[in-house]
């Protein structure tokens, strides 16, 4: 009888398994097939195969096996992990003895720092052993930071403001409200801070509340002569209301003696003053001498009661000496 032998081997579930006889001339394994080798694809259970060698010369066989042995693949598993936005990830996997993540890092653990995007990434675990690998898919989910915003405001006493934020699907405020708007009424400038959340991010903004205790109203002042008249502006709100019953910015006045006038403006609720004094000087009293003179003679007539003089023949001194040929008016400012 020939003397027939087989091979055997081992692979991972899953693979292709190849065993052959020989010793013989032909072959018949008990799987029916007819060459001498035996290919199991996939092989799935460690199995032993039959195989019968025939010498055709003598018509002699002889019967052996082979075995293929086939390894379970490791049981890989990953984590996943959510984060916001530019926070360190770690995902872990689990189930083999070593392992090779997509990005080329060989630990147990993947750390992507800072997480940007959110990202699926496949690590191949190893059963050192027997060789064989398995992968596992583990998600690194990354939310958005929310843009919180909120409004600032400006008050004036007694009022109130309402603050409204945006950007989130839940709100702390640091007054410990938990509602998107709130309504103060600070004494003082004031801020407050609020956390908007989002999918488990969060972000802070600041609203500044100004509190104006009056509006910077103001007016100019003005100094005029007796008989002039004077414009005063007033700035720095909205409406004005004058003492003498003037709703405009400005008026215009002429009186007779120094005196205030006080502007009250308004923007909204808030209010401020400011007082203008008009100061009104008195004409100087201004006298000339007159004189009599014959054919002839020069004479001198004297101005006072001023500071500086202007006479209408030009000259600009108190005293004015002439010599004229008929009688004549001089006029002194």
């Amino acid at each position: 009888m020939p003397i027939v032998a087989s091979t055997s081997t081992t692979v991972c579930i899953g693979q292709s398994a190849t065993i052959n006889a020989s010793g013989a001339n032909s072959y018949v394994w008990n799987t029916g097939v007819t060459t001498a080798g035996l290919t199991i694809n996939p092989a799935t259970a460690t199995t032993t195969y039959t195989v019968t060698g025939t010498n055709t010369v003598t018509t002699c066989s002889n019967t052996t096996t082979g075995i293929i042995t086939v390894n379970a693949l490791p049981v890989v598993v990953s984590t996943s992990a959510t984060v916001c936005s530019n926070q360190s990830a770690t995902i872990t996997a689990s189930g083999a003895n070593s392992y090779v993540w997509n990005t080329g890092v060989t630990t147990v653990g993947l750390t992507i720092n800072p997480a940007t995007t959110t990202t699926s990434y496949t690590v191949i675990g190893i059963n050192t052993a027997t060789t064989c690998t398995n992968s596992a898919v583990g998600t690194i989910t990354v939310n958005p930071i929310p843009l919180v915003s909120v409004n600032s405001a400006t008050i004036c006493p007694g009022a109130s403001a309402t603050l409204t934020a945006g950007g989130a699907l839940s709100y702390s405020w640091n007054t410990g409200e938990i509602t998107s708007a709130i309504t103060v009424n600070p004494t003082a400038t004031s801020s407050y801070t609020v956390t908007g959340t989002s999918l488990g991010c969060f972000a802070t903004a600041v609203s500044t509340v100004t509190y104006v205790a009056s509006l910077p109203v103001t007016v100019n002042s003005e100094t005029i002569c007796e008989g002039e008249s004077v414009t005063l502006t007033a700035n720095g709100a909205t409406n004005f209301a004058w003492s003498n019953g003037s709703i405009a910015n400005s008026i215009t006045i002429a009186p007779i003696v120094s005196v205030n006038y006080t502007v009250v403006g308004s923007t909204g609720l808030c209010n401020g003053t400011a007082t203008s004094t008009v100061t009104v000087n008195s004409l100087p009293s201004i006298t000339a001498t007159s004189t009599s003179i014959c054919f002839g003679q020069s004479a001198t007539i004297t101005a006072s009661g001023g500071d500086t003089y202007s006479w209408s023949t030009g000259d600009v001194s108190p005293n004015l000496t002439f010599n004229p040929t008929l009688t004549t008016t001089y006029t002194v400012t």
